[in-house]
């Protein structure tokens, strides 16, 4: 209550944007005591609204993000996870709520339609939440194998931290073809890359990832799961853990739920090369790797395709088509399961909630992506084209009306599933060889982690990139598997959400 008032309320305490706006609607009330004689018609009513402000604390960043903070916009809110149980707290904008230099990657979760943010500090109850996001700032990478593998050798050792920089500039110089690639995989302009800066793309040296060319964005948000569903309704679609994986649909149904997802925030269904972009920041120093030691993403192994969860054990085979429990079959262990409770742990598996569960994270904590291993083989928006430059659609749902503009999706020109070298460089397949033979004539592994390793090509069966490997799949599952997919609904099939907006 001010002074000069009889009485006072407080509406609303909290922080407005630049730009921002906040509508109230004001009504008066009369008590249920007044009557015709007390003569309030006609009578004159005296009341003001009172705005109070003050130049707000600018919002934290981090020093060797050099300006690739996060972007937060469209109800997009900052949040803090508790590493002991899951928990959401609101972030404080003006205090430190990431950072990156220890391993703790910017969250941010969307509120379900109706519910208000609560402010700087509070709790956010789990079922107030509609969908998780996780920052991947801008970044340029130390070019670490130029090779290019079309056909099968023997798998090495290769995996090593893959040494990044943050910042804002680009090392390319052909501002008119932002696609051009030091070494072009085929004569088109769909082809997707970065253009060489005077010999930039030599081994060792640092070109800027490709994923933040395309959208021309200083980074972007990521789904933290593997889009899901709730309440048996395929419609109501989130980004949370212990939910039901969407899935058995064709990749046209999932590029246009994507897509339309949140329009202002230019949504749409993960492209390899933003898939390679996570794997390499997960394997970098700000992920992964300490002390010149990478540790391997546990796979998701629940076969109820449910979010966020975690094997727990290392498996030491691929796939079977049976579980090998690794207590009986510690050579040649395979397992995988489903639960009867969503939010439980399994008999081969630990829920979300449960702390254990952060191996199968990007970053081996709370702050990090999951479901990148195991779990649905994950459509991304990345597929081949013939010799003509012609996208091999053919049964996906998307037709010649409804094709998407290049920046939504990378295209391939390979001949062959051994057909590595028609990679992109930074999105994490080509570069992971040298690749053999794995499980069958028909399957290869890379020198990552022995991750399968399929290039998509030219067939009405394997013309899609899938990632991550499925629930059953083993050792042979990991951030650098890629698989040939078809584009019609197929059970192990699924997709992730990003967001790249200014």
């Amino acid at each position: 209550k001010r002074p000069d008032t009889k009485e006072g309320r407080q509406i609303k305490k909290g922080k407005l944007k630049p730009s921002e706006e906040r509508s109230y609607e004001l009504r008066i009330w009369l008590d249920e005591d007044v009557t015709k004689e007390d003569r309030v018609e006609g009578s004159i009513y005296k009341s003001k609204v009172v705005v109070e402000s003050v130049l707000g604390e600018k919002p934290y960043t981090e020093s060797i993000l050099n300006g690739t903070d996060p972007v937060l916009d469209g109800g997009l809110i900052p949040i803090k996870i508790n590493e002991e149980n899951g928990s959401v707290t609101r972030a404080d904008e003006t205090e430190k709520w990431y950072s990156y230099s220890e391993q703790q990657w910017a969250n941010a979760v969307i509120l379900r339609d109706g519910v208000e943010d609560p402010g700087a500090n509070e709790p956010i109850d789990e079922s107030d939440i509609e969908s998780y996001f996780v920052w991947i700032p801008k970044y340029s990478y130390k070019l670490f194998n130029l090779d290019k593998y079309y056909n099968l050798t023997a798998v090495e050792d290769k995996k090593q931290e893959i040494e990044i920089k943050f910042g804002t500039t680009n090392t390319y110089n052909d501002k008119d073809n932002l696609f051009k690639q030091c070494e072009t995989p085929m004569n088109s302009d769909k082809t997707q890359g970065l253009a060489g800066n005077d010999g930039a793309c030599e081994l060792g040296n640092y070109m800027t990832h490709p994923a933040f060319i395309s959208f021309n964005v200083n980074g972007f948000w990521v789904g933290k799961f593997e889009t899901g569903y709730i309440n048996d309704n395929i419609d109501n679609m989130v980004i949370k853990p212990n939910v039901y994986s969407l899935r058995e649909n064709t990749f046209g149904y999932f590029f246009e739920k994507g897509f339309n997802y949140i329009r202002t925030l230019d949504s749409h269904m993960m492209k390899n090369t933003e898939w390679g972009a996570v794997a390499y920041l997960a394997y970098s120093q700000y992920g992964l790797c300490k002390n010149d030691s990478c540790n391997e993403i546990r796979y998701n192994n629940n076969s109820s395709f449910v979010t966020g969860y975690a094997g727990k054990h290392v498996p030491t085979t691929g796939y079977t088509g049976t579980v090998e429990k690794c207590d009986e079959h510690p050579d040649a262990c395979n397992e995988y399961g489903g639960v009867t409770t969503l939010g439980k742990d399994g008999e081969f598996n630990t829920n979300y909630f449960n702390k254990a569960s952060v191996v199968a994270s990007t970053t081996g904590n709370y702050s990090g992506i999951f479901d990148m291993s195991g779990g649905l083989r994950e459509y991304v928006a990345s597929f081949t084209f013939d010799d003509n430059s012609n996208p091999s659609l053919g049964n996906s749902g998307i037709t010649n009306d409804t094709f998407p503009t290049q920046k939504y999706y990378d295209s391939y020109n390979a001949k062959s599933y051994k057909d590595f070298g028609n990679r992109i460089l930074g999105d994490a397949t080509g570069e992971m060889g040298p690749f053999a033979t794995y499980l069958s004539s028909n399957l290869a592994s890379g020198s990552w982690y022995d991750d399968e390793s399929v290039f998509p090509y030219p067939s009405k069966e394997s013309n899609f990139f899938a990632r991550g490997g499925t629930v059953d799949r083993g050792m042979g599952n990991g951030i650098f598997c890629f698989l040939t997919l078809d584009r019609v609904a197929d059970m192990f099939s699924g997709f992730r959400i990003v967001l790249a907006f200014k």
